[in-house]
C-alpha cells in the first residue's frame, strides 16, 4: 500500500480528500524543483499532528533515494501522536524517507543547531494572524536555515492572511516562484465571518 493510501487509514473522509488535493497541488508546484539530489532534508514547522507526512514522504521519495522529514511543534500531545503514527509507517516503507518529531517553537530555531539545513521548509496553514511578531521571526529563521538552493512552501486557510504572509516573506528576501489558489478547497465552518478553506492558497518561495 503506497503512502497516498496510507493516510486514509487514520483520517476521516474529508481529511483524506484534503490530503489528496494537497498532494496533487504540491506535485504541480514542486515539479522541476529539488530534483537530482542524493538526499533531501525537509523541515515541517508548526506541524501539529503532521497529517501531511505521508504525501511529503511520497513526493520526496520520488526525487531522491534517501531523505528525512523533521517535524517541529510546540504542542507535546500532537508531536507524540505524529511520532507514534508516522515513524513505524516510514520505517517499513520503500520510499527511503525517515522522520522524527520534536517539541519546539519554530521561532526559536537557533536553539536547534543539530537540525540539518533543510532542502524544503514546509508550513501548512501558517498562522500569521495569531502572533505577528512570532511568525515574522519564524519565517526569518526558517529562511536563514534553508539551503541556498532550497524551497519554502506555505499554505493558508485565508485570503488576507496569505497575502500578509507573502508580503512578510518578500520583505525578508524570499522570492515567490509559484502559487496555487484552490477555489474548490473544502470550506471550514468554524469561521463564519471570514471565508476559510483547507489549503486555500499554496505558495512556493526561494531565497533571492
Amino acid at each position: 500500500m503506497d503512502l497516498a493510501l496510507r493516510h486514509t487509514i487514520h483520517q476521516n473522509s474529508e481529511r483524506a480528500q484534503d490530503l489528496y488535493a494537497l498532494e496533487k497541488d504540491l506535485r504541480q508546484l514542486l515539479k522541476g524543483k529539488l530534483e537530482k539530489r542524493s538526499e533531501i532534508s525537509a523541515l515541517n514547522l508548526a506541524c501539529g499532528r503532521a497529517d501531511e507526512t505521508g504525501i511529503l514522504a511520497q513526493i520526496l521519495g520520488e526525487k531522491t533515494k534517501q531523505g528525512h522529514i523533521q517535524g517541529l511543534d510546540l504542542r507535546r500531545t500532537e508531536i507524540h501522536g505524529a511520532s507514534n503514527l508516522w515513524k513505524p509507517v516510514l520505517e517499513n516503507d520503500e520510499h527511503g524517507i525517515t522522520c522524527d518529531f520534536r517539541v519546539g517553537r519554530g521561532d526559536q530555531l537557533e536553539q536547534f543547531q543539530e537540525l540539518a539545513d533543510p532542502d524544503l521548509v514546509f508550513i501548512r496553514h501558517q498562522n500569521y494572524w495569531f502572533d505577528h511578531q512570532a511568525w515574522v521571526k519564524l519565517y526569518d529563521q526558517a529562511l536563514l536555515k534553508l539551503r541556498d538552493d532550497g524551497v519554502m512552501v506555505i499554505t493558508s486557510y485565508f485570503d488576507e492572511e496569505h497575502e500578509m504572509a507573502r508580503q512578510v516573506l518578500e520583505n525578508l528576501g524570499a522570492v515567490e516562484v509559484a502559487h496555487r489558489f484552490n477555489p474548490q478547497a473544502r470550506r471550514v465552518k468554524d469561521s463564519p465571518e471570514v471565508e476559510k478553506s483547507v489549503d486555500r492558497h499554496i505558495s512556493v518561495f526561494v531565497k533571492a
